[in-house]
């Protein structure tokens, strides 16, 4: 009988050979193998205080040597990115589609509980790739457990990572977790497992015609394996205010537009009436937007109405504030001044206005333009 490889660090150790249920007085024969590897578990590591590290691509093998024991594992990422796990076991006869192993992912701050990814391996395949998982930069540790059934064949863990700002990060499976997104990006995500939620939040500034892209690999099946919902802030856990379901046959799928107000808004990512843990793609559009319209800030130049960008709209808002202006309903401020002057010359009227509808259609021949180099042009002409 051979045993299954036990991982030590350097250092003496005792062996101890007794009866079992039963006794014989038999003689024995007793081989000791050792095998330099610097890439297998050292026990003992059956807790997160004695965890063995990995980092991030590379691989390290162990082994469940006893019915209740757990191996622990810890690494580290610096930037936000997304990791995912291989498992490698020798092929085990069975009948059944039970599991052998269970892997956890926690976080720092929970090691023991609370877990953030879990997965089982079986016993027929003998690599078995985990779904995505989003994280950002922090310490994680891995436990690796005994399933519904139990073996102490080796095994080997490698640890998978991409660094990417694109990427969901767990948790996020409540509304108070949601990572918040821009209109007109994109983020990737992973229902890792059949009870998994995404959650992300985005903000409009002004009224807006609001659709999605969803992208995700063909299952080859019919079926709604996602759930999308888009919620306001005031019930951003029921009363939704549109559900879209999305199959595993079309690579993408996009959506009608929705006219949505001004305020915060949460996009919910579930399982449909099936589950998949391949990795989706999710594109938030606003149709109102060009592509052109020159990126603003808190109290720019230009950027009138506030919502990060200089348009038309912009040149409207100075034209009406003008006419208030004239007809006694308003003073000027010094926050007027700095975001309607747009020719400097301490004055808000009608030739603020048609300068930014000069920029706006430049534009339409020079995205990259700015409004200042737009106006130095100008001077200098």
């Amino acid at each position: 009988e051979t045993t299954c490889p036990l991982g030590l660090k350097p250092g003496k150790y005792f062996i101890e050979i007794t009866r079992g249920y039963d006794h014989t007085d038999d003689n024995y024969k007793l081989t000791l193998n050792f095998t330099k590897d610097n890439a297998w578990e050292q026990e003992e590591n059956d807790t997160y205080k004695d965890a063995d590290e990995v980092k991030p691509n590379s691989s390290i093998s162990g082994s469940i040597d006893d019915y209740n024991e757990s191996d622990y594992y810890s690494f580290s990422i610096d930037d936000p990115g997304y990791v995912s796990f291989d498992f490698e076991k020798d092929y085990l006869e069975g009948n059944n589609d039970n599991s052998f192993w269970r892997m956890y992912v926690y976080n720092s701050n929970s090691p023991s509980s609370n877990e953030l990814f879990y997965r089982e391996f079986n016993h027929s395949d003998i690599k078995e790739s985990t779904a995505c998982l989003g994280l950002s930069a922090g310490k994680y540790f891995v436990e690796i457990t005994r399933g519904y059934d139990y073996s102490e064949q080796p095994y080997t863990m490698k640890l998978n990572y991409v660094k990417t700002d694109d990427w969901e990060e767990q948790p996020n499976e409540t509304y108070k977790e949601a990572k918040v997104i821009t209109v007109n990006s994109s983020i990737n995500g992973a229902l890792t497992d059949y009870n998994d939620d995404d959650y992300y939040k985005f903000e409009l500034k002004n009224t807006s015609k609001i659709s999605l892209d969803f992208e995700k690999p063909c299952l080859d099946d019919d079926s709604s394996f996602w759930s999308v919902g888009i919620y306001t802030s005031t019930s951003p856990t029921s009363s939704d205010i549109q559900t879209y379901e999305f199959n595993g046959v079309d690579k993408i799928e996009s959506t009608k537009s929705i006219e949505l107000s001004a305020g915060t808004y949460f996009i919910r990512v579930n399982r449909g009436y099936d589950h998949s843990d391949v990795s989706y793609k999710l594109t938030l559009k606003d149709e109102n937007y060009s592509g052109n319209e020159q990126p603003a800030g808190e109290d720019t130049l230009g950027d009138v109405n506030g919502d990060n960008i200089i348009n038309a709209v912009d040149a409207s808002r100075v034209l009406v504030f003008y006419a208030a202006l004239n007809a006694g309903e308003v003073e000027v401020t010094e926050k007027d001044i700095t975001v309607c002057d747009i020719n400097k010359d301490k004055m808000i009227n009608a030739v603020d206005a048609s300068l930014i509808l000069a920029f706006y259609a430049n534009l339409n021949a020079d995205p990259s333009l700015t409004l200042e180099v737009f106006l130095a042009d100008k001077i200098k002409n």
